[in-house]
């Protein structure tokens, strides 16, 4: 695969992008580990010098004195003669786990004229015959050992460097000399047979042909003005499909042999392994390789700097919104120094700042915009860039929205932050350096790994978490109202400045002139402004709840032994299950659900859901209105959010340990406090509207939207959401159907998982949950006749303007309620995904990837689906949807193998050995149990029951049973004529 980091613009990110601490709150977040990183590797990576900060540099190194910043003594880096870098480092997070990477320092920016898409293409081919591995048998093998071809099996070609990936098991016999095996054979032994190229063709083709669409065609557009005339520019990883498709061996080849040389290599090992062991198989391995003769200088590139503001207006059919960036690349200042951690402390404070202002902008109910925001980020050539403001507006306000975005950084600008602002950031980023040293002792393996490669290759030092804690609190403290406002100024400059608008086509929409666009600056840099922007910027403390609930009694008290499960229920009908765990330290898991969701409301009433589901986010809670609420939290590290589903109502969030009690409170008030904030539903309206006609231009929502409609038989009830029906949405109704689905506890489960004792938080619960006042709401599910349809239904229709195909077939109908059911389906479900991959990709070259996944639903009926999901070239869709129904049927007739069945029990039973260490996934695993209705003392020795219970014969049965040819559906989407 390639690794193409970005969005629209699309800014090329590397993977140390994902450490950055402003996108705390993404999912991809494992470790809180991640937090750190906020300052320090965004810093790392993006900032500038700030003179402004001189001083405080120069106390911080002063105080500190560790600037640079230490290589963390845990890890051993060393270099063998022929120049080969590697790093080691033993940890146990998680046990019986080691990862391996070889990171090899070219990628597209060294191709040659003639290999345009080679260097990625070589990538490919390391899959597909190596000197030890036949074909598909480095695959076979990984799978042999419970590994998955994706998820422990993978490489990534970026602009300059290719990684390979490797997760094996270091308690099966040999795994991880067959590994060094597979790296030392990646790094000179791909056999590149002619024959192997030729099938791999289509298959790089196929991946070409899936990120084709709206973000490429922009891409494609923005890059002239983002990167100038440079190497960046026509040297994208994929490459050229007409370079792809006449690629010869030789070409492949001489890439390989002048960039896959020691000197410019690195292997990475990190996991439960011994170091010395490691140290000699790398120097066995890797020892005697060779370099070539003759080496090509490796050259390094930049993009060129401009003075001028460039503009760039895109328009495309299938824009499903309009969206003007002010975009400022700028070169950060040299890595590992002061100055880029401070200045990526800076730059994290003032874009929360300036985050909250616009966001608290865009929920009034005449905001000039949907949405803005700004970022930092990591750019190309030696750059980084500043979002200085991204704004999405409505098709007609473009203008209007830009402006007005924009004299919010210009307010900064002229009149700074206020000290409570810069006190809320600095309490929020101390949390999270509390945090990171808490939990420092689980990183996982495969993070270590990461900052090891990065290394590698942009020089940026692994310190360990101790230490990037301590220079980074040192710096937070001499940051100042100042120092964060200089940022708001940079881009008066207009050095490097880019304008990019995106603008759908269609008819009634006029695209902006540049001149319109350069105008907004000129305009807004000659304002003079007020100091405040009304009420926007709260003052003093802020308490959620002025008087505390009385506690609520447990009545009846369990202990599950089997599974460490307590269960509680208290007087008002609430119960309670807890599972203490040691997985991650200080993180506490929680779910709510009750029976009903919208399955309960009338026809008319079933939309009042949709606001009734946001209302807390929008609104807020108590007295408190959204933004205040985020005030209030300030400096805990948590979340919360409900949701009213089809059948059941729900809430669900984190915390830490010490900020548990604000969570509670929180569950609390979203159970007895709910309100309406007319002014920023009114603005919450203006964005769904804009989603919704947004999405009548996205092909995948068209499929999506087809899919659905297909297998609902287009009920009523699951029809999408139009523009009419938001506009119609009542606040109050909205809010009474909220209060129904929330009235009453004693309809409600609330489990929590995590790093605690029962006895401890018992005050807690007792308080918040146990005190939640006893309700009339309803309880139980109401069925409405919604229903897969019969037989065998086929659709076709035609959206989109790239040369790809959607294809969907979905298997469905009622499923017996036994275990056996549950765990063949999903064993079904992968080893079908497995031979359909050999058959599509690896032997037809039609795809690139395909998607098999099993759903059980246990209400309102006991249904199955397995859905089949896959891209094709349009000439191609026959021959794909023909080769799927035979390996289908062949699997009915004939069964799977007892090599696929003890490959499928391994495989199961390695992902349970770490699944069952995750809190997320015991969080999932009582609650769906529960809701099933089954005993949860089953859990007990889950992976055991569950691996052991695949055999060849249930599997083969469940095919025959599951895998009807008389009721499935089949949904074929492609291009517009």
């Amino acid at each position: 695969m390639t690794d193409e980091r970005g969005g629209l613009p699309p800014l090329v990110r590397t993977r140390r992008r994902a450490l950055c601490a402003h996108r705390a709150a993404s999912k991809r977040r494992k470790v809180m580990h991640r937090l750190l990183r906020q300052s320090l590797i965004l810093a790392a990576l993006l900032a500038a010098p700030a003179p402004a900060g001189a001083q405080a540099v120069e106390q911080a190194q002063a105080d500190v004195e560790i600037a640079p910043l230490p290589i963390d003594p845990e890890v051993t880096i060393g270099q063998l003669p022929n120049g080969l870098t590697y790093y080691i480092r033993k940890n146990g997070e998680p046990e019986r786990r080691v990862e391996l990477r070889l990171v090899v320092k070219a990628g597209s920016l060294q191709e040659d004229d003639d290999q345009r898409g080679l260097a990625h293409f070589l990538e490919h081919m390391a899959f597909n015959g190596t000197k030890n591995f036949e074909k598909q048998e480095l695959i076979r093998y990984l799978e042999s050992i419970g590994m998955r071809f994706g998820a422990d099996l993978n490489a990534s070609t970026s602009y300059d460097h290719t990684v390979y990936q490797l997760t094996v098991p270091t308690d099966a016999e040999g795994a991880l000399e067959t590994a060094f095996r597979i790296l030392d054979d990646w790094a000179r032994g791909i056999t590149l047979d002619p024959e192997e190229i030729e099938a791999e063709r289509g298959v790089v083709l196929s991946e070409w042909r899936a990120r084709l669409g709206v973000g490429t065609r922009v891409r494609v557009r923005t890059d002239s003005v983002l990167l100038g005339v440079s190497r960046y520019l026509d040297r994208h990883p994929i490459g050229l499909p007409e370079r792809i498709q006449t690629a010869t061996r030789d070409q492949i080849a001489r890439y390989y042999r002048d960039w896959y040389r020691p000197d410019l290599m690195a292997v990475v090992v990190v996991g439960d392994i011994d170091k010395a062991q490691v140290e000699s198989l790398i120097r066995k391995h890797f020892g005697n390789l060779q370099a070539p003769r003759r080496k090509r200088q490796r050259e390094e590139y930049t993009i060129p700097t401009h003075e001028e503001v460039r503009v760039a207006i895109v328009t495309d059919p299938e824009l499903t919104g309009s969206t003007v960036e002010l975009i400022q690349k700028f070169r950060p200042a040299p890595i590992n120094s002061v100055e880029r951690i401070r200045d990526g402390i800076v730059q994290t404070i003032y874009a929360g700042i300036l985050n909250d202002r616009l966001r608290e902008i865009a929920t009034r109910s005449n905001a000039p915009f949907l949405g803005a925001s700004t970022d930092f980020d990591s750019y190309v050539g030696g750059m980084s860039v500043q979002r200085v403001v991204r704004v999405m507006t409505r098709d007609d306000a473009l203008i209007e929205g830009f402006r007005a975005a924009l004299i919010e950084v210009e307010r900064i600008a002229q009149h700074g932050v206020t000290a409570e602002e810069l006190d809320r950031r600095k309490k929020l980023l101390e949390s999270q350096y509390r945090q990171a040293l808490i939990t420092r002792s689980k990183i996982p393996s495969a993070s270590y790994a990461a900052d090891y490669v990065t290394h590698f290759v942009t020089g940026w030092t692994p310190a360990s978490v101790e230490a990037m804690v301590s220079l980074s609190r040192a710096l937070l403290k001499g940051i100042t109202e100042e120092d964060v406002a200089e940022l708001a100024r940079r881009w008066k400059s207009r050095e490097n400045l880019v304008v990019v608008a995106l603008v759908p086509e269609k008819e009634g929409v006029q695209p902006p002139t540049a001149e319109a666009l350069l105008g907004v600056l000129d305009d807004v840099s000659g304002s003079l402004l007020a100091a405040e922007m009304g009420d926007t910027i709260a003052t003093g403390s802020i308490e959620l709840m002025a008087a505390l609930p009385t506690p609520g009694a447990v009545i009846e008290e369990r202990f599950i032994r089997e599974v460490g499960i307590t269960e509680w229920k208290f007087a008002n009908g609430a119960r309670v299950l807890l599972k203490p765990t040691d997985f991650t330290p200080d993180q506490v898991l929680v779910t709510g659900y009750g029976w009903g969701g919208t399955s309960v409301l009338d026809d008319e009433r079933l939309r009042d859901a949709v606001l009734a589901r946001s209302m807390p986010a929008v609104s807020g809670l108590g007295s408190l209105r959204s933004n205040d609420l985020r005030k209030a939290v300030v400096g805990k590290l948590l979340s919360i959010g409900v949701d009213i589903g089809a059948y059941t109502q729900s809430v669900s969030g984190r915390s830490t340990v010490r900020d548990l009690e604000t969570f509670l409170q929180l569950l609390h008030l979203h159970f007895v406090a709910p309100r309406i904030d007319e002014d920023a539903i009114q603005a919450w309206k203006k964005r769904q509207v804009a989603a919704i006609e947004g999405r009548a231009a996205s092909p995948e929502a068209h499929f999506a939207d087809t899919l659905r409609a297909v297998m609902s038989q287009n009920h009523p009830r699951t029809r999408p959401l139009t523009a009419a029906d938001v506009e119609a949405l009542d606040p109050h109704r909205a809010l009474e159907v909220y209060r129904e689905r929330f009235a009453d506890p004693g309809g409600f489960t609330f489990v929590f998982v995590g790093s605690f004792e029962p006895d401890s938080i018992r005050p807690l619960v007792e308080r918040y949950i146990g005190g939640l006042p006893a309700g009339q709401g309803s309880r139980g599910w109401r069925d409405n006749g919604v229903r897969p349809p019969s037989g065998v239904i086929e659709k076709v229709f035609r959206f989109g303007r790239e040369p790809r195909a959607r294809i969907a077939i979905v298997f469905h109908g009622p499923y017996a309620h036994s275990d056996d059911d549950q765990i063949a389906l999903g064993a079904l479900a992968r080893l079908l995904s497995t031979r359909l991959r050999d058959r599509l990709r690896e032997a037809l070259g039609g795809t690139y990837t395909v998607d098999v996944r099993s759903e059980l639903h246990s209400v309102p009926e006991r249904i199955y689906a397995v859905q089949i999901t896959f891209d094709a070239a349009p000439d191609r869709v026959e021959e794909m949807q023909r080769a799927v129904f035979e390996e289908i049927e062949r699997l009915r007739n004939g069964g799977p193998t007892e090599e696929e069945i003890a490959q499928l029990r391994e495989e199961v039973s390695r992902e349970l050995e770490l699944a069952l260490k995750s809190n997320s996934f015991w969080l999932r695993l009582i609650t769906t149990h529960d809701q099933m209705e089954r005993p949860l003392a089953e859990l007990a020795n889950y992976r055991e029951h569950t691996a052991g219970r695949v055999t060849a014969k249930l599997v083969h049965e469940m095919s025959r049973r599951y895998l009807d040819s008389r009721r499935y559906v089949r949904v074929t989407q492609l291009p517009a004529e």
